[in-house]
Order: C-alpha cells, then sequence, then structure tokens
C-alpha cells in the first residue's frame, strides 16, 4: 500500500492522495499511518488531487469528463498561453517529416 499524500495548511494537514486508503486503515482500526509530506499550494495542489481522481476508476464518463474539463482550466490559468497540456506551448511546433509524418520540435 503507498502511504497517502499530504501537504501542511496552517495548523493541520490535508489529504492530497488517499483517502480511500486512509478511510480502510480506519476501519481496520488503525490508530496512525505513515504518510509522505509534500508541499504544495494553490493551482499545484488542487491539480494533484484531480489527478489523483483521475487514476481511480470508480468515476463516471461524466464525471471523469466534467474533471478533465476542470483541471485543463486550472491547468491554463497556472501556464497561460500553453492551451495544449504542455504540447503545443510556446516554442513548440509541428513539421513534416522526410516520410510525410509529423513530429515536435523545439
Amino acid at each position: 500500500m503507498h502511504a497517502p499524500i499530504v501537504r501542511p495548511v496552517n495548523s493541520h494537514y490535508e489529504i492530497v492522495a488517499g483517502l480511500h486508503r486512509l478511510a480502510a486503515v480506519k476501519l481496520l482500526g488503525w490508530k496512525a499511518i505513515e504518510a509522505t509530506l509534500v508541499v504544495l499550494e494553490g493551482l499545484r495542489a488542487e491539480l494533484a488531487e484531480i489527478d489523483e481522481n483521475l487514476i481511480r476508476n470508480e468515476l463516471t464518463a461524466l464525471e471523469r469528463a466534467d474533471t478533465l474539463l476542470h483541471r485543463k482550466k486550472l491547468y491554463e490559468a497556472k501556464q497561460p498561453g500553453d492551451e495544449a497540456w504542455g504540447c503545443a506551448g510556446e516554442g513548440w511546433g509541428r513539421e513534416e517529416s522526410e516520410n510525410g509524418g509529423n513530429r515536435h520540435f523545439r
């Protein structure tokens, strides 16, 4: 089992990833569990939480689509001008290779 990921927020810790794991160990009656401490703030913390939720297979197609749209908006707010999710941002483009296929270049 991977340790839950937490981040410090004021005088307590907030779970970034592993809420279901924490609930499972509570059901087992455990009093303590190891956790990984990360320092994330603002949009980075919210993006990390969204990514964790997308990994789980329990989302419906509509929930997954809504979550991906929300993630895209957050990412674009964090990375203005990088609308293609980091693949075709400033300085990136496409050129046609000799055999007719596309390749990325920088």
